[in-house]
């Protein structure tokens, strides 16, 4: 399965860095199997830095070794 994060950079590497602001999902590396949201959000955070280029990184992820890992906290109501 093919992942994509985008950035104002390219992460060849992907690392969970502890950042003084909260995500919407808590600290985390995030990623979507969304290409087109991937490259929407890149250019959202150029925006927001006022630095870098919109960048798409994607990887490969073998769906078979992450599945029994998932763990969810709760849900989201649509409308909330």
């Amino acid at each position: 399965m093919l992942v994509y994060h985008g950035s104002n950079m390219s992460v060849e590497q992907p690392r969970i860095l502890r950042r003084n602001r909260y995500l919407d999902f808590g600290f985390g590396f995030y990623t979507t199997t969304n290409k087109e949201q991937a490259a929407d959000f890149s250019k959202k955070v150029v925006r927001r830095e006022r630095s870098g280029t919109p960048i798409v990184s994607v990887y490969k992820v073998n769906e078979s070794a992450i599945a029994h890992n998932l763990r969810f906290a709760g849900t989201v109501e649509d409308g909330r």
